[in-house]
């Protein structure tokens, strides 16, 4: 006669092995989730500078006149700058009034900026450690009138290249300083604006 062997429920062994397969894969969908979350912040950064820079952009465009030009490490004065949004300004006034006015929107909220601007905290764009910069070149490109015999002509070009710096993760202790090895995170529009 055979002995009849009954199992009474998993073993030990194999529950400790089903603890670890689940444990692997709580913490490897745990990394995903800080990876994505990680993702998703510098994707909103990206979008924020690249709305200042082409806000930037715009004003440039609007007052084309003039020589728009700012180095990351220019010094925000707002307090002496005009406030163009409340007083009538000439041309002049209008670009130092937009590069000023870029400059604050990029940092953290001074009072120096909310009062010459009127800027509110929703105003700011927040991103960490930022800083602009904004460099100009002309030249003259020449161009075909159509037909051979109708000879070439010649036109003043401006291009812009607005940058944003910031800082990814807040550790850098500034992006407005112009050493390259500074680790922070760049986005630049180029576009020409005759």
């Amino acid at each position: 006669m055979m002995k009849q062997v009954h199992n009474r429920g998993v073993t030990l062994i194999e529950l400790l092995v089903t603890m670890v397969i689940v444990a692997v894969g709580v913490l490897g969908v745990a990394g995903l989730q800080i990876v994505g979350l990680q993702q998703a912040r510098e994707a909103g950064q990206r979008m924020i500078a690249l709305q200042a820079a082409n806000d930037l952009l715009d004003r440039i465009r609007v007052n084309k006149g003039q020589s728009y030009e700012w180095a990351r490490s220019t010094a925000i004065s707002a307090a002496s700058a005009t406030n163009c949004a409340a007083a009538s300004c000439t041309a002049a006034s209008l670009k130092d009034y937009d590069l000023q006015n870029w400059a604050c929107r990029l940092g953290q909220p001074s009072n120096d900026c909310e009062t010459t601007f009127g800027l509110v905290e929703a105003d700011f764009d927040r991103l960490p450690l930022a800083a602009g910069e904004v460099i100009r070149t002309a030249s003259n490109s020449n161009y075909s009138l159509g037909s051979p015999s109708a000879g070439t002509a010649s036109i003043a070009t401006v291009n812009y290249e607005i940058s944003v710096y910031w800082s990814a993760d807040a550790i850098e202790t500034s992006c407005g300083a112009r050493d390259v090895s500074n680790l922070c995170q760049k986005l630049s529009i180029t576009a020409q604006v005759n």
